[in-house]
């Protein structure tokens, strides 16, 4: 009878640890699909906000997480381009959704890829 308890958490535990739905936990980051279109969406709008004139677009997300503190903090790893494709940038977002504002806080860094 023992054994069958024994199993039968081991099972809870992988259902719980390993499962492909992924909870937010507290304080915790939390990795999401970066193909879901609202982070292309926000790249894009963090992207437009700090450079201004909207001469960048996102080419690609590459890694989306999301953290669950006073609010929800998305950090959004992506490749932006110019418009004319003449280079490329790789850019993270830090997007901050206080709990009772409806006003995003963003911020974007990007950098010029190494080349050899």
């Amino acid at each position: 009878m023992e054994l069958v308890y024994f199993v039968y958490g081991i099972f809870i535990f992988n259902a719980l640890f390993y499962s492909p739905v992924t909870a937010h936990v507290i304080g915790g980051e939390v990795e999401m699909d970066p193909n879901d279109p609202k982070y292309y969406a926000w790249a894009q709008e963090a992207l437009d906000k700090q450079i201004g004139q909207e001469k960048l677009l996102v080419a690609v997300v590459t890694k989306a997480t999301e953290q669950l503190v006073q609010g929800l903090i998305t950090r959004l790893n992506f490749v932006a381009q110019s418009r004319d494709g003449n280079y490329l940038l790789i850019c993270n977002a830090k997007i901050f959704e206080p709990l009772y504002s409806t006003r995003k806080e963003m911020e974007v860094d990007c950098q010029l890829p190494l080349t050899r």
